[in-house]
């Protein structure tokens, strides 16, 4: 009736011993002492009724004779938790075997024994371990340095499980990372190589789990909100906060997200850049009704949805944030617009234009042969790039492509330029190009083959070998591509030539006119330099706006020796076209002239007309007469609510007459165009017109941040600084919200589709805000 298993250790056996109350039927039952009579020869455990009573008295009075093993039918890569405060009890025998006494398990700490079965441990798992005073000295001294460790290792899981938040957030690692082997074996070295009280610890006593770092991520997102929420309402209130809000869908579950992004400005005339959110967007469509409601949703985490008035928002032109935007200030994106110019100049203004042409269908084009189909070249289904097209889906691609340009609009347009207007290239269809200018499109189409080719074959790490540039991909949606996909093609195509000669393949590579490719790199360079400037988020860059539109129409002007060149006709005709567009299609917001007049190498608008220059400078004044009213009603009511409690709302008005209600308040001038806040105004702006930058730091060519100089005159100045901070917190571009949406697709990737929305959010914020609170400490 015994049953014996083999449990113990490589150096120690064990056998078991069965419970029964009987276990022989021969043998009279026996009491509770180990030595009770029993027959020389017969077994101690033979003679003895186990129970849960003498069996913890018998482990604390003959610790010699009674012990605790380890259960080694434990799963090892699983074991219960209640195994590490648990073992069996079993009994010593003369020759020092132990014998595991069966159905029990006991704690080591305080000798608790429970009946057990294999399987069962829901009581092993509810108990709470009762205080014990062990009689062995050296018992106490273990169970203190146990607890002592405990405690340790409970203070360094907490610091650990925030690093490794922090660092899966920044470094945009997936949330299994922390059950991976490898990872585990490095913290497990780690502790190893310790020589302290964490030497020979259990690396899944410290290491958090993926639901604890998943918790984590949740815990420090609502600590950040609530800390920029501060931050940010007081910016709103002194009107240093803008916010760039987007649509956006990840392309493997087509899940849709809206993006926001603040720009602000402190008190020290710092600029900060934050994303608040990238959350799923959960409305029933994407109206404008819709839009609204998501976006002051996600403004109310910071508590900014009462402030929405106070805000600056700049985004693209999609027609659904237009119609949502619509009651308060806007400032449009400013490269999407050349991006959109750009696009249309080349005859590949969009998506839907290009659906519709593929409706229609579209013939066949011979990729040596100048005279190929003018509109099937942005035909999507005859476009061989298109097999690798990974651009991320956007919800704003097609926002300003259906701009109508009609007579009146373009004939404005070529007025400008001199009074006889020139000749018009906006209204040529494809159909109508000339010549030269066709052959330019073939060398752009071309380049796109030949792009499709190079990936096909795999040679961009051959490029690599030789140390020459990889051939860059060009992007629908991306402002910079075709620029770099051409750039690219014009510093490798003659290693290419090489590369398909040494393997016998010359005969299949796309035939490049390079001189062609040359000039078209060269049109597109000012385009270029001016986006990557205009796109940047961490510096001012909305006082580059005018100076940029005056250089980009500067650069797109013919000189008389393109004029001359017959080879050079195309471009010719191409730098028309945009200069047009680019007339025709932006207007320069009051903002930007703001901003400009803000920007002390720019104050004097040298190249404007008297008439741009004279309403610049009339809008600065009219900004700042309002500044100095609004801090002279700020300052009346502070003095007026320390003394008096608020009245109650004024009972509603009864009007004469329906229209009455319409009339303008009898303070409507005196706040608006009070004559004393003019003339403060006039004086303040003709002080900094007047002032002598050569003592200013900022006068060093190496400086690009109006900030720095508002910061520096703060004291001389204050109504301008103030004024600064509020133009100079709105970005040109909305690419922050843009740059969002890239990392949020570096985060959900084809083996992370299944992450929650709200937890690839929080990500995304505690990644955003580690450099600002880095800054803010």
């Amino acid at each position: 009736m015994i049953e014996l298993c083999d449990l113990s250790s490589d150096d120690e056996t064990c056998d078991v011993v069965t419970s029964s109350n009987t276990i022989d039927s021969t043998l009279d039952k026996v009491g509770s002492s180990p030595n009770a009579c029993r027959s020389p020869g017969q077994s101690l455990t033979d003679s003895i009724e186990y129970s849960t009573s003498n069996i913890k008295r018998f482990l604390k009075e003959q610790p010699d004779k009674y012990v605790l093993v380890n259960n080694h039918k434990v799963n090892p890569t699983k074991p219960a938790a209640c195994w590490n405060r648990f073992s069996l009890p079993a009994v010593k025998d003369e020759t020092g075997r132990s014998t595991v006494i069966k159905n029990f398990a006991t704690c080591r700490s305080c000798y608790t024994t429970y009946s057990f079965s294999l399987g069962s441990t829901k009581s092993l798992n509810s108990h709470k371990c009762a205080p014990s005073t062990p009689s062995s000295p050296s018992f106490s001294i273990r169970t203190q340095w146990k607890s002592k460790t405990s405690q340790l290792c409970g203070g360094k899981k907490v610091s650990l499980t925030s690093i490794i938040t922090k660092w899966v957030c920044e470094s945009m690692r997936p949330l299994s990372i922390v059950e991976d082997n490898g990872f585990l074996n490095i913290i497990q070295e780690c502790l190893n190589w310790n020589s302290g009280p964490l030497a020979g610890v259990n690396i899944k006593d410290i290491v958090p789990s993926r639901s604890a770092i998943a918790r984590e991520i949740t815990r420090q997102a609502n600590e950040i909100r609530e800390r920029l929420g501060v931050e940010l309402k007081d910016a709103a209130n002194k009107g240093y906060l803008s916010i760039s809000p987007d649509l956006w869908s990840d392309k493997y579950k087509q899940n849709s997200y809206l993006g926001l992004t603040a720009h602000y400005v402190d008190d020290d005339h710092v600029l900060h850049s934050v994303i608040l959110c990238c959350e799923p967007y959960n409305e029933i469509d994407k109206r404008a009704d819709s839009v609204r409601k998501a976006i002051t949703t996600a403004l109310s985490r910071f508590q900014l949805d009462v402030l929405m008035d106070k805000i600056t928002y700049v985004c693209d032109r999609g027609s659904n944030l237009v119609k949502a935007l619509e009651d308060y200030e806007v400032v449009h994106c400013f490269p999407h617009r050349l991006n959109n110019v750009v696009k249309r100049a080349f005859y590949s203004a969009g998506t839907a234009e290009k659906n519709e042409k593929k409706k229609k269908g579209s013939t066949k084009k011979n990729p040596n042969n100048d005279q190929f189909s003018r509109i099937s070249f942005i035909s999507d289904d005859q476009d061989p790039l298109m097999d690798y097209d990974d651009r991320d889906s956007s919800e704003s691609e097609d926002d300003d492509e259906d701009v109508v340009l009609d007579a009146k609009t373009v004939e404005l347009a070529l007025r400008n330029f001199s009074p006889s207007p020139e000749c018009d290239h906006i209204n040529v269809l494809e159909k109508d190009l000339p010549l030269p200018a066709t052959h330019v499109l073939a060398t752009i189409v071309r380049c796109k083959q030949l792009c499709c080719y190079v990936k096909r074959v795999n040679w961009n790490p051959l490029l690599q070998q030789l140390k020459k540039a990889t051939i860059k991909q060009e992007i629908i949606v991306r402002w910079l591509s075709m620029s770099q996909l051409l750039e690219s093609i014009l510093s490798s195509y003659s290693a290419l030539t090489n590369i398909a000669s040494e393997k016998g393949t010359l005969h299949t590579l796309p035939s490049i006119d390079v001189t062609s490719l040359a000039s078209i790199v060269s049109l597109f360079s000012p385009w270029k330099q001016v986006i990557e400037r205009i796109q940047s988020t961490n510096t001012p860059s909305l006082h580059l706006v005018v100076t940029s539109h005056w250089y980009l129409l500067e650069s797109m002007t013919v000189t008389k020796e393109e004029l001359s060149d017959k080879t050079a006709q195309g471009i010719v005709f191409f730098k028309t076209r945009a200069r047009q567009l680019l007339k025709a299609m932006f207007a320069i917001h009051e903002m930007h002239w703001i901003a400009a007049v803000l920007n002390p190498r720019t104050r004097m608008l040298k190249i404007a007309t008297d008439a741009e220059r004279c309403h610049a400078h009339g809008l600065v004044c009219f900004k700042i007469a309002k500044i100095i009213e609004t801090d002279r009603i700020n300052s009346n009511q502070s003095m007026q609510s320390v003394e008096t409690v608020a009245p109650s709302s004024p009972p509603h008005k009864k009007y004469k007459s329906f229209t009455t209600q319409f009339d303008d308040d009898a303070s409507f001038n005196q706040i608006n165009y009070d004559p004393t806040n003019t003339m403060r105004a006039r004086r303040e702006l003709d002080a900094y017109l007047q002032l002598d930058l050569s003592k200013s730091t900022y006068s060093a060519e190496q400086y690009d941040d109006p900030l720095l100089f508002w910061k520096e005159h703060e004291r001389i100045l204050p109504n301008l600084s103030k004024l600064s901070k509020m133009v100079f917190s709105i970005p040109a571009s909305s690419a922050a919200v843009e740059r969002s949406f890239s990392a949020a697709g570096f985060i959900i990737s084809q083996r992370r589709t299944n992450l929650n929305p709200s937890t690839v959010n929080d990500m995304m914020l505690v990644r955003s805000a580690a450099a600002h609170l880095k800054s803010a400490v």
